[in-house]
This record gives structure tokens, sequence and C-alpha cells, in this order.
């Protein structure tokens, strides 16, 4: 599957069904599939992996920094979706 994703400036906290399972925030990402289905993504992780020297990295760093209001409106997860 192929996912084209956007940065919300929107932060969550996520936990597992178990109340006893550690709470951590996730970033907000909207976007779509290559089918243009409408997805949302909670990305609590994100690495690129390339030297610490690289040039690249800088500009990862400054792109990951920019984040767009939320557009797409706020829903329950069904616990079947989430991987």
């Amino acid at each position: 599957m192929r996912l084209i994703l956007n940065s919300t400036s929107q932060i969550v906290q996520l936990q597992a069904q178990n109340e006893d399972s550690p709470v951590f925030p996730a970033r907000v990402w909207e976007g779509w599939t290559g089918m243009n289905t409408p997805v949302i993504a909670f990305i609590c992780r994100l690495f690129p992996p390339i030297d610490a020297d690289d040039p690249r990295q800088m500009e990862f760093i400054r792109e990951l920094q920019q984040a767009d209001e939320p557009r797409l409106p706020a829903i329950k997860i069904p616990p079947r979706l989430i991987l």
C-alpha cells in the first residue's frame, strides 16, 4: 500500500486497550492512499536511516517541524483497524 501523509500540529496520547499499558504521545498525520482513500495515521517515532553527519538530517528535522492544522474530524478508531 502506498500512503501520502502530511503532518499536523495535533498530538494525541495513545494507549493499548489494556489500561495497565503505558501511554505515549503520537503526532496525527493526514493523507490518502494511492487509490485516494483518506487516512489518518498516528506516528510516535520517525527516523531517517542515514548518517548523523549527512546534510539531509538537518533538512529532515526542519521538515519534521512543519505541521498543518488538522483538517479531518477527530474520530474514534475501531480497534480492528489498529495494527
